[in-house]
C-alpha cells in the first residue's frame, strides 16, 4: 500500500492511498465465496452455489462493501503510521476500484491542531479569584426563601395583584397579526416575580384587580428559545381571574422537623437545661432549639454549595482566561459536534420542562455556534496541557474526587472497586479530575487576584454569566 498526505490548510489535509490489485482482489474473492457458501437460492443445494451465478447476481454488491471496508481499514492504518489526528472526515474519493486493478482514493479530512505551551502564554494571565464567606444574614435570608416555598396560600377578595402574589390567569397572544402557537391558556396560576413569563408579562398584571381584562405589548428576547418569535413584538390579551395572599409558616420545630432536623450526639445544640449526659446519644427533648440546629445545618449546607460554586467559578474563570491569550485553529468538524450535543442537550431540558418525551423546539445551530466554539477550543488547550506536562491520576487521587462528588470523607474500596468495574464509570470521574489537576498547574503559572464580595453578590454575578 502506497500513500501520500497533501497539507491543503493549516487544518485541512488530502490523505491520497493506493492498495495494490491483489489485496482488492483476494478480498473480493473471498467475499465472493463467502456469499456462495451461505447464500440459500432456489434451484441450488446449500453451499452448491456456483461463484459465477454469485457474481452475476451479486458482484457489483459485493465489491462495493469489500471497496468500502478496505478503504476504511486501509485509511485507519494510515492515519496511525503517519499520526494523523483526524477530527472529521469531509470526503472519500474512490477513483479506482475495478477488480483486477489498483484501488485508488483520497480521504478529505480536517485534524486537530499541534498545541504546544511556553511561559508566556501564562505569565500575562490574570484571575481574579473570589472571596465569599456564609453570614448569619445569609442563613435568615435562606430560611426565608424555605418559609415562601412553604407558604399557605388563601384567596384575596377585593385585592389589587402585587409583587408576591399568585394570580390566575387567561391569556391570548399574538405576534405580528398571527396567533402565537403555545401562546394561549386558561386557568394559568403563576408568582409574580417569578420571572417564569417573558420579561414585563408578571409585572404587568400588578395593579390590576380580579375580572380586570388588559392588554400587555411585549417583545421576546432576542435569544427566546422559539427562534420564530426570538426578538419579535407580541401582544397578550389577558383575564384576571383570581389573586392569592401568602402567608408564611412559622420558623419553631414543627417546621425544622419537616425538612429532616433532628438532634444527635454531634450536632445537639446544647443548653444550660440539659437534662442528659453530652457523653450518651442525644434525644427529642423539650430543651432542643430546633431553631438554631436548623440554621447550623442550614449554614452548613450553604457553604458546602458555596465551596463548589467557588470552585467553579474560579475554573470557568482560568480557562477562559487561557482560551483569550492561546489562539489555536479549531476545526469545524469538532464545533459541527458540539452544536449537536448543545442542541440535544437543550432538547431534552424541554421535554423534561414540558414533562413530554415528544416535545420539540425549532432551534436555530447558529445561536449555538459562538459556544460550541469556545467549548471546543478550551477542550483542546485542556487536552494539550495534560499531554506536554503529563498529568495524570492515580487511584488516591481518584479516590478523593469519589469522595468531593459523594460528599463524604471515606470512599470504601468496595466503592471504589465498583468505578474501576466500568471503563465508562472511572472514565467520567477520572476527566473531573484531570481537570482539578489542570487548574492546579495552570494556577501555580498564573497570577490570581483575590476579590472578596459578599454571598448575594456571588450568587448575582454568576447568575448573570
Amino acid at each position: 500500500m502506497q500513500s501520500a498526505v497533501e497539507s491543503i490548510s493549516d487544518l485541512k489535509r488530502k490523505v491520497n492511498i493506493t492498495v495494490p490489485a491483489n489485496e482488492l482482489a483476494v478480498a473480493y474473492g473471498k467475499k465472493v465465496s463467502d456469499v456462495a457458501r451461505r447464500a440459500k437460492i432456489d434451484g441450488f443445494r446449500p453451499g452448491k452455489v456456483p461463484l459465477n451465478y454469485v457474481e452475476k447476481h451479486y458482484g457489483p454488491g459485493i465489491q462495493a462493501e469489500v471497496v468500502d471496508e478496505i478503504v476504511r481499514k486501509s485509511f485507519d492504518k494510515v492515519c496511525i503510521e503517519k499520526k494523523i489526528e483526524v477530527a472529521g472526515i469531509n470526503n472519500i474519493d474512490v477513483t479506482k476500484n475495478q477488480i483486477g486493478q489498483d484501488l485508488e482514493f483520497s480521504v478529505d479530512v480536517e485534524v486537530y491542531p499541534e498545541i504546544t505551551f511556553a511561559d508566556s502564554d501564562f505569565s500575562s494571565i490574570t484571575v481574579e479569584k473570589d472571596i465569599v464567606n456564609v453570614t448569619d444574614a445569609d442563613v435568615d435570608s435562606q430560611l426565608q426563601k424555605l418559609r415562601q416555598g412553604n407558604a399557605t396560600w388563601t384567596n384575596a377578595e377585593n385585592a389589587t395583584a402585587k409583587k408576591g402574589d399568585k394570580v390566575v390567569i387567561d391569556f391570548k397572544g399574538q405576534s405580528e397579526g398571527k396567533e402565537i402557537d403555545g401562546g394561549t391558556a386558561e386557568d394559568f396560576e403563576i408568582e409574580i416575580g417569578s420571572k417564569h413569563l417573558i420579561e414585563g408579562f408578571e409585572d404587568g398584571i400588578v395593579g390590576h384587580t380580579v375580572g380586570d381584562q388588559f392588554d400587555l405589548n411585549l417583545q421576546f428576547p432576542v435569544d427566546y428559545h422559539e427562534t420564530t418569535y426570538a426578538g419579535k413584538p407580541a401582544v397578550f390579551n389577558v383575564t384576571l381571574k383570581q389573586i392569592k395572599h401568602a402567608t408564611l409558616p412559622e420558623v419553631d420545630a414543627d417546621f425544622c422537623k419537616k425538612f429532616g432536623v433532628l438532634p444527635d450526639q454531634d450536632d445537639h445544640v446544647h443548653t444550660a437545661d440539659c437534662d442528659h449526659s453530652h457523653d450518651e446519644k442525644v434525644v427529642e427533648s423539650e430543651h432542643t432549639d430546633y431553631v438554631a440546629l436548623f440554621k447550623s445545618k442550614l449554614k452548613e449546607s450553604l457553604e458546602k454549595e458555596l465551596k463548589n460554586k467557588l470552585a467553579v467559578a474560579y475554573k470557568s474563570a482560568v480557562l477562559k482566561a487561557l482560551k483569550e491569550n492561546k489562539a489555536i485553529s479549531v476545526p469545524q468538524s469538532a464545533v459541527e459536534s458540539e452544536i449537536t450535543s448543545l442542541v440535544n442537550q437543550q432538547q431534552e431540558r424541554y421535554k423534561k420542562y414540558m414533562g413530554n418525551k415528544n416535545a420539540s423546539l425549532k432551534l436555530d445551530r447558529s445561536k449555538f455556534a459562538q459556544s460550541a466554539q469556545d467549548n471546543v477550543h478550551i477542550s483542546l488547550l485542556v487536552l494539550a496541557f495534560i499531554k506536554q506536562n503529563d498529568i495524570k491520576t492515580t487511584r488516591e487521587i481518584i479516590k478523593a474526587k469519589l469522595g468531593e462528588l459523594m460528599g463524604t470523607n471515606t470512599v470504601s474500596e468496595d466503592v471504589l472497586n465498583w468505578y474501576y468495574s466500568d471503563q465508562r464509570r472511572i472514565q467520567e470521574v477520572q476527566a473531573l479530575a484531570l481537570e482539578d489537576l489542570v487548574i492546579e498547574a495552570i494556577s501555580k503559572k498564573i497570577t490570581i487576584v483575590e476579590k472578596s464580595m459578599n454571598y448575594n453578590q456571588f450568587v448575582e454575578k454568576n447568575t448573570q454569566q
